[in-house]
């Protein structure tokens, strides 16, 4: 019966360090974009009613 086998540091290492480092940009890539995106995120994530304020003296104005 053989014990467990162990792995060097160093392989450790070269498995975990390129496995976190993806994880960490795809983590700021996604803070970047929810960032850049929040109106649409919040509209349809259903955070909150959105609220329109006319400015005053646009009723004449073509919206359309």
């Amino acid at each position: 019966m053989q014990g467990k086998l162990k792995m060097r540091n160093g392989k450790v290492l070269a498995i975990w360090i390129p496995i976190l480092a993806v994880l960490l940009a795809l983590l700021i890539a996604l803070n970047v974009l929810a960032g850049i995106f929040g109106g649409v995120l919040d509209t349809s994530l259903g955070r909150g009613e959105r609220h329109t304020i006319k400015p005053e003296n646009t009723e004449t104005w073509d919206t359309e």
